[in-house]
């Protein structure tokens, strides 16, 4: 297969006929490629909705899966930048290196699969039922009862959202995947580096030309709304697919120090 894509647009043109293809990911979510579309564009189950975009309910109150799936969110940020310092001071030197991408996005997985075994802090909520709920598997919690999750309102009045929903089309399991595609926008202090160079009066009676002792930082910290896990790693690592997230490996801090001698 023959794709041709826009570099300064980062859309796709020509697919050669193919209306979609998967470069990585899984059946219900995924991370590929189509014409018009960004490139590694991720495509998912969304709810049914109606002409005005509101959702279309079935008889319990809550949203039908729509039966095709759609573009749900483009991993590709707006925009991407850095910016780094080097300062020097008396044999001080202090560098620091920022970098930052906005408007990306990732789907959540994890979190999908955490709601639907009830171990995702969403979950974790006790309420006392307002009125008579119905939960999406038809059952009634009378008013007064305290029950695990929430209310909701997906436009046909109040119900329960609870393990009913995190089982079917609320989890990671179910056939809709709109609800786990987050800003994965992140700023991170990628490096921070300390050194200090001993004057040479002192070294060059040692017969040294230049003594030099740093410490360094990495990953020292992030900045981003995602929750458990850091959204620069990809499922499928440096691949083509982007913007997909399962139980991925956290980033890790690392501390350095260094001792540089010049003869």
């Amino acid at each position: 297969m023959n794709i041709s894509y826009t570099a300064n647009e980062n859309l796709v043109t020509d697919m050669s006929g193919s209306d979609y293809y998967t470069l990585n990911g899984f059946s219900s979510t995924s991370s590929g490629v189509a014409e018009g579309q960004p490139f590694a564009v991720l495509r998912g189950g969304v709810y049914e909705r109606d002409a005005n975009g509101k959702f279309v309910l079935n008889d319990l109150g809550f949203p039908n899966a729509a039966a095709t799936k759609e573009f749900v969110g483009d991993p590709n940020p707006d925009w991407r930048g850095g910016f780094g310092t080097n300062i020097t001071f008396k044999g001080i030197t202090l560098s620091a290196m920022l970098e930052t991408t906005q408007g990306n996005d990732v789907w959540n997985g994890t979190r999908g699969v955490l709601n639907f075994f009830g171990i995702h802090s969403e979950t974790a909520i006790e309420t006392i039922a307002s009125q008579d709920l119905l939960n999406a598997e038809g059952s009634t919690i009378p008013a007064g009862t305290s029950f695990r999750g929430y209310e909701a309102d997906f436009g046909g009045g109040p119900v329960a959202v609870d393990y009913g929903w995190w089982t079917s089309n609320g989890g990671g399991f179910g056939d809709v995947s709109e609800i786990f595609i987050e800003d994965a926008s992140w700023t991170r202090l990628i490096e921070v580096s300390l050194t200090y160079s001993l004057p040479k009066n002192a070294t060059s009676k040692l017969g040294i030309e230049n003594i030099q002792i740093g410490v360094t930082g990495r990953n020292l910290a992030l900045w981003t709304n995602i929750e458990g896990f850091d959204p620069d790693n990809n499922l499928t690592g440096a691949s083509k697919g982007r913007g997909l997230e399962y139980f991925s490996n956290p980033g890790t801090k690392s501390f350095i120090t260094t001792l540089r001698i010049s003869f």
